[in-house]
């Protein structure tokens, strides 16, 4: 009787489960449709080569079935060769890379591999140029303006947005010399951001840290920025920036952070800034970056952007349709425990995953915390409905 009990149990979650998978799949493509979806993924394995197939893997996982136009991928410094694994993964997509010191993202610091997958309504396009004196601070005004005319060129929907990153051998203060540059052909309204990464990856190549790498992701999106170089031991700059970079109306699909080396060193610890990104961004936004010698971004919206040392740097991108399907994951060796509840309220489904009560409204699903602590972020049993 036990078995039969056990083997009717089993049969019902199992099918619940391909219901429910079916269900997030059909409104992932039907989201992809007029949206920004994100899937990130990350390892702590020590292996660089292995770390990168884990958070590339765990990054497909979540973006599930949209196909994958765009890939933002972080290394630690040194182990830029890891980059190599995502081409074949990621074979049709447009793949970038930004070693840093001390990547962080949503589940804490020090990431070995971090990576972003985009699909929808995004895209991208680069520009690499050499830097023939890299220790000559005027020659990075005429590069960036060099990096802004081929990305200018770039054919774009009448309604696109257009997001700048900047990286490489960009360190402070010749990141103020490539800003000013790209903003003398962009306009000082161009939204522009990144840092001094050294070396970075485009178009399966490592660019070596005598070049800059200048990336436009343009699409169905709308940011906003801040940038603050208050310099304390205290995590004010963090404040100050995310509150700039701030929607009330809605959360970010994805918030893209250039902090400085030197706040991580007097940081100690870093406990409070860490914790300011939680409280500003919320325990389910996905936010990545990392920690460099030279920043640049904008003090907000309507701020022009610069460059500058000792900085926190945002950028929070907003899709402008309701990504109700956005995921974003732990490492892949977690599992997810999903349940169906026995309460419902007419269309309304409720879900228990790891032990925290979800629903899903017609065609609404939520974003699935594929996490080993999850449980822990929504012990209170707070909605993990997406907004």
């Amino acid at each position: 009787m036990k078995r039969k009990t056990r083997k009717t149990f089993l049969t019902i979650g199992c099918t619940a489960l391909l219901v429910f998978s079916a269900l997030c799949a059909l409104t992932q493509n039907a989201d992809a449709a007029d949206a920004v979806i994100v899937g990130m993924g990350q390892s702590l394995n020590a292996d660089k080569a292995a770390a990168m197939r884990e958070a590339a893997d765990s990054a497909q996982k979540t973006i599930g079935t949209t196909s994958v136009k765009v890939i933002l991928a972080w290394v630690k410094s040194g182990d830029e060769s890891a980059f190599s694994e995502l081409t074949a993964k990621f074979s049709s997509a447009k793949i970038y890379g930004f070693p840093m010191n001390h990547v962080f993202n949503t589940y804490g610091r020090d990431k070995e591999a971090v990576v972003i997958a985009f699909g929808g309504q995004i895209n991208a396009a680069h520009s690499v140029k050499t830097l023939s004196n890299p220790d000559d601070a005027l020659s990075y005004r005429p590069i960036g303006a060099q990096i802004a005319n081929d990305l200018s060129a770039v054919s774009t929907n009448t309604n696109d947005s257009k997001l700048i990153i900047l990286a490489g051998r960009c360190d402070n203060p010749k990141d103020t010399g490539l800003t000013n540059g790209v903003l003398s052909v962009m306009g000082s309204n161009a939204w522009v951001v990144g840092g001094s990464t050294g070396a970075s990856f485009s178009n399966n190549t490592l660019n070596n840290n005598t070049s800059v790498l200048g990336i436009l992701l343009y699409g169905a999106f709308d940011c906003r920025f801040g940038f603050d170089g208050t310099w304390t031991d205290l995590p004010v700059a963090a404040q100050n920036a995310l509150n700039n970079a701030n929607d009330n109306s809605k959360k970010p699909t994805l918030s893209l952070i250039f902090d400085c080396e030197g706040r991580y060193e007097k940081l100690s610890g870093l406990t409070g800034e860490m914790s300011a990104f939680i409280t500003m961004l919320g325990a389910t936004t996905p936010f990545v970056g990392g920690y460099l010698a030279g920043e640049i971004g904008k003090k907000d919206l309507n701020s022009a952007a610069y460059g500058s040392g000792g900085a926190f740097s945002v950028a929070n991108i907003y899709s402008r349709q309701a990504a109700t399907s956005v995921k974003f994951s732990n490492e892949p060796t977690s599992a997810t425990r999903l349940q169906s509840d026995k309460t419902s309220d007419g269309a309304t489904k409720f879900y228990r995953i790891n032990g925290a009560i979800a629903k899903s409204a017609g065609r609404q699903s939520f974003g699935i915390l594929v996490s080993r602590n999850s449980a822990s972020l929504v012990s209170s049993g707070k909605e993990l409905i997406a907004k």
